[in-house]
This record gives structure tokens, C-alpha cells and sequence, in this order.
């Protein structure tokens, strides 16, 4: 029988971004979701002059409200896709880190993973906007890299995602190691941060050309359970639009100078 998912109500692990900057001191209680924002796919709606540039990873999430919202990249599920449990994804780049912020459907998560199931997610990267290799999979470009890390553990507490870097060579899944990903979450919320050096570093192989992140690059995220069922994918369309699978375009980037 499957029981309420005990890591929405678990306080976040404390992870702080690198290279800070000022904030602008604006608090707020409601979440990006709550604060409104651009139309799926899109931009935010433009900032104000009091707009904080600074995002922390402490599974505090005000930052992302107080963030100049014309810099964020934002993914709203399709009401008529096949995965409500994932409601947004928010991306926001800048020279050294690109950071991700994820809102779940509380009941959505609570139907759909049993006792002590984990939470799992893939960060889909495609570094160059070529589209001329890569899994060409769960959305409607292909894309070179995947990090995959556990939101949640099995004892239902929010996990700090870890994270291993995985690229697609010859058709098939090649592993570069970890190390350049954090994560904290709380209540229906999750944020991350790719360090982009470190990905960077491990995007060079013999046998491909170097593939770093570029200054617009395209991504998605996918998310499973602990069997790797498919829980959900953002960005997505409705069941009705092209073969009926529900996959998305994957979200354009483009790197804040």
C-alpha cells in the first residue's frame, strides 16, 4: 500500500553557492510558483530594480522569488501530458554555475511512489544546440550528456543528488565520473547546481571532440522511481500533439553575462 512521501517535510541539507553576490535583503513566503512567472518554455516576465542575482543552494527557496525573473528559463507541465507530478522546472545560467529549480504536485508524488521508494533524476544536456548526435529519447532533440543523482533516499529524507556525468558515445552511455552537482530540497521543492568548470573539465574524451557547456546550450530533465519507471518529463507537451508520447522540446539557455 503506498503511504504518504515523508521527504516533503524533511528540512533541505545546507549546500551554499561559491561566488556570491549582494542580495537585495527582499524576503517572501510564497514559492516561484506562487509568485507567477513566464509561460512554458519562456522567460520570466521581467524583474524589478530591487532583484536579488544571487541563488543559494540551502533548500530555501525566497531566492528564487526575489530573482530577477527576465534571467530564468522556465518549463510549466502541460496539463495534458502523461506526468502531472512535476509541475515546473526554473533554469537560470551564469559563467560558472547553472542552476535548476524543481516544484512537484504533492499528491501527484505522494500516489505514485510507494514506502521507502526513492527519487530519482536524470539532468538532460545537449552543450552545442548541433542536434546531430546524442539519445534521441524522452524528448524531440537528442542531447550528449546526462547527470543522474537521487533527489530523495529510500529512508524518504531529501538527498544532495551527487551526481554522475554520462556521456553518449557511439550509441552508447559512457560514464566520466561525479563531483560537480549539489542539491537540497524542502516541502514540494528541490534546487541544484552543476558547477559548469568541473563539467567542463570531464566533457573531453579520445574519442569524441570536447563538448563543453557553450553560452546557449538546451536541456530537460527526467525523473524515476527506484525501478526507473518514468515518473515524469519536463519540458512536455499534450498526448494529444505529435505521436502521442508527451515528449517536449528541450529548454534553450542562454548564459547570463
Amino acid at each position: 500500500m503506498k503511504k504518504l512521501l515523508t521527504f516533503l517535510a524533511i528540512a533541505a541539507l545546507m549546500f551554499a553557492c561559491q561566488k556570491p553576490t549582494t542580495p537585495s535583503g527582499k524576503t517572501s513566503d510564497k514559492t516561484p510558483s506562487e509568485e507567477g512567472g513566464g509561460d512554458d518554455g519562456g522567460e520570466g516576465d521581467g524583474g524589478d530594480a530591487g532583484a536579488t542575482t544571487t541563488i543559494t543552494i540551502d533548500g530555501q527557496f525566497e531566492d528564487w522569488v526575489n530573482f530577477d525573473q527576465s534571467k530564468l528559463f522556465i518549463a510549466k507541465n502541460n496539463a495534458d501530458s502523461p506526468w502531472p507530478a512535476v509541475k515546473e522546472i526554473r533554469v537560470y545560467a551564469n559563467q560558472d554555475f547553472v542552476f535548476y529549480y524543481v516544484k512537484y504536485d504533492k499528491e501527484s508524488v505522494e500516489e505514485q511512489l510507494a514506502e521507502n521508494d526513492a527519487l530519482h533524476a536524470r539532468i538532460c544536456l545537449d552543450t552545442d544546440g548541433e542536434f546531430e548526435s546524442g539519445y534521441a529519447s524522452y524528448f524531440l532533440q537528442p542531447y550528449d550528456f546526462i547527470i543522474e543523482g537521487s533527489i530523495g533516499d529510500g529512508a524518504g529524507a531529501y538527498g544532495d543528488f551527487g551526481g554522475s556525468l554520462n556521456q553518449r558515445i557511439n550509441g552508447k552511455w559512457e560514464s566520466l565520473g561525479g563531483g560537480m552537482v549539489i542539491g537540497a530540497g524542502a516541502g514540494t521543492e528541490y534546487e541544484l547546481m552543476i558547477d559548469r568548470a568541473a563539467f567542463n573539465e570531464k566533457a573531453v574524451t579520445g574519442s569524441v571532440p570536447n563538448q563543453p557547456i557553450g553560452d546557449e546550450f538546451y536541456t530537460g530533465m527526467r525523473f524515476y522511481c527506484s525501478g526507473w519507471e518514468e515518473f515524469s518529463n519536463v519540458p512536455n507537451s499534450a498526448v494529444s500533439q505529435g505521436d502521442g508520447s508527451g515528449w517536449g522540446n528541450l529548454l534553450k539557455i542562454v548564459t547570463d553575462k
